[in-house]
């Protein structure tokens, strides 16, 4: 199920699927708790704006583009942990010489 919505408060709009905290909601009755994706806006014109593009996107466009999004997230967690892992080799070495 994709879910593409407005929201003032992304806090709560995270925490509130993920607790069940309204159990007739939307998000209850699909079992919608993973926010892929967000963009911050500095009007709520430019925001209704891009909630009906996405709205009137076709499924596999928005499966496409998410896709993308847990790729590029996956890329960025690897270069950060082989970041990690680099540094932590080079202070082992440096502390066993």
């Amino acid at each position: 199920m994709l879910y593409i919505g407005v929201t003032s408060e992304l806090y709560f709009r995270i925490r509130e699927p993920k607790q069940k905290y309204y159990p007739n909601s939307f998000f209850a009755k699909y079992n919608c708790n993973l926010l892929v994706f967000f963009e911050q806006f500095s009007s709520i014109e430019e925001v209704i704006i891009k909630e009906k593009q996405f709205k009137n996107w076709k499924r596999n466009w928005k499966i496409n583009l998410i896709n993308e999004i847990i790729l590029i997230g996956m890329i960025y967690f690897l270069l950060w942990t082989n970041h990690k892992r680099v540094k932590t080799a080079i202070n082992i070495e440096i502390n066993s010489a």
